[in-house]
């Protein structure tokens, strides 16, 4: 009948909801700090997620740009520590110039905590 129409009108809204709304919400919910012996970082939506990577245990710091964080002048930040596992951290979205500087920093304390 004449209700019909709510379920694929219901899909539709959420689609677009989930198209506008939540990139948006994503990328103002990352959030990072570089504190004395840590660096910590935050995201997440729904399900909110703290990571602490503590100061020695970073072996290895990259800053990536693909082409559409190139064309945007951005950059996404990754983190690596020992447990290989791939990227323990990641900060996306960061200015150019922001992600080189904290790469330069986390580096320089990592060669502070080897000597």
């Amino acid at each position: 009948g004449g209700w019909a129409w709510l379920l694929p009108a219901g899909v539709i809204l959420a689609c677009i909801a989930h198209v506008t709304w939540y990139p948006t919400r994503a990328h103002q919910r990352w959030g990072w700090a570089l504190r004395e012996h840590d660096l910590l970082i935050a995201h997440g939506v729904l399900v909110r997620r703290l990571v602490s990577i503590p100061a020695g245990r970073i072996q290895h710091v990259d800053v990536h740009q693909g082409p559409i964080e190139r064309s945007l002048g951005l950059a996404r930040l990754q983190v690596y520590t020992a447990s290989g596992g791939g990227a323990d951290g990641e900060i996306p979205g960061l200015a150019r110039e922001t992600a080189d500087a904290l790469r330069e920093k986390l580096v320089r304390r990592e060669a502070d905590d080897v000597v």
